[in-house]
């Protein structure tokens, strides 16, 4: 399990009132994020992802919302953006999306999206 303070993670604040009946803003359970061991201790419950599609997905999705213009293998490897994910970045699979374009910044291999 990986630590992360959530001081550090981005926040994002967005109604959901279609999200099960329950009113404007989802819960913790609804989100699977949290897991709750005793009342007021909780630790951070992971999703990993293995498939190259789906991680290649998630990939464009924070590279669109970030907005920066390149991104290091290091950079999209540790997102905050993608906080509670688990996921391992193949540079072979970006090289295969048509999303994506490979080249070189200040003497790294950085991606950049295909505009």
């Amino acid at each position: 399990m990986r630590n992360i303070a959530l001081s550090d993670a981005p926040v994002c604040i967005t109604t959901y009132p279609f999200w099960r009946g329950r009113g404007n803003w989802p819960e913790q359970n609804d989100l699977d994020v949290l897991e709750s061991s005793k009342v007021g201790v909780y630790s951070i419950k992971t999703h990993a992802f293995s498939k190259p599609e789906i991680v290649n997905f998630l990939l464009y999705t924070i590279m669109k919302i970030d907005a920066a213009g390149y991104y290091s293998l290091l950079d999209l490897e540790h997102s905050l953006y993608l906080f509670p994910f688990e996921y391992q970045v193949k540079k072979e699979s970006i090289m295969e999306d048509d999303r994506f374009l490979l080249s070189t910044f200040g003497g790294q291999i950085s991606f950049s999206l295909n505009r």
